[in-house]
């Protein structure tokens, strides 16, 4: 389900709530549509929207590892709502989840790993993704995820979560820091395969 994004804003410090149109959760309706890109997982492999990521519907969070709010408590929910997907039989053709660092200079690969080490993940499900800058850039503008850093280094930017479908298709978003229950997105996964 999703919820306005005129809720308070509970960490105003580092993160923001862009303007963009949410989705209504009964009909799900098409927001707008994603193109494929290729970005590099924390193996160094080469990973794809369109061919490695392939599923009937995907969940994308735009996070980085030195946040001291909201991606820790949204990339834990991940965790959350992919153990309940998985409880309800959703394979990994079913759903991926897919996590872009917003930061990717200070981001490498390792330090990814190692924010990745504090959840339950699992590889045939959950990509932990990152690009260079421009790339970063260019996919944030698909999404309309905005990120502005500070001074000090912290971000502010949108904690939102996004959900696609087999066609890469945006087809609602999540303002995860409000309301937001773990199963209404599950859910809405759900609605989109049809169970």
């Amino acid at each position: 389900m999703s919820t306005p994004s005129s809720a308070p804003d509970s960490t105003p410090s580092h993160h923001s709530h862009s303007s963009q149109q949410e989705a209504s959760s009964p009909s799900l309706s098409v927001l707008g549509q994603i193109q494929p890109f290729t970005l590099q997982s924390t193996t160094g492999q080469q990973v794809s929207l369109d061919k490695d990521l392939q599923a009937k519907t995907k969940l994308v969070y735009f996070f980085y590892t030195n946040c001291p709010d909201v991606c820790p408590i949204t990339t834990k929910r991940m965790e959350n709502m992919l153990q309940l997907m998985k409880q309800q039989n959703l394979s990994s053709s079913d759903v991926k989840l897919i996590s872009i660092t917003l930061d990717p200079k200070r981001d490498t690969q390792e330090a990814i790993q190692q924010f990745s080490k504090k959840y339950k993940v699992d590889p045939a499900y959950w990509f932990f993704l990152r690009g260079d800058a421009e790339q970063t850039k260019s996919i944030m503008n698909q999404f309309h995820a905005d990120a502005d850093e500070l001074p000090s280094g912290m971000f502010m930017h949108s904690d939102r979560m996004y959900l696609l479908d087999d066609k890469n298709q945006l087809r609602a978003t999540y303002v995860m820091g409000t309301d937001v229950k773990d199963e209404d997105v599950v859910n809405d996964v759900k609605k989109l395969l049809g169970k």
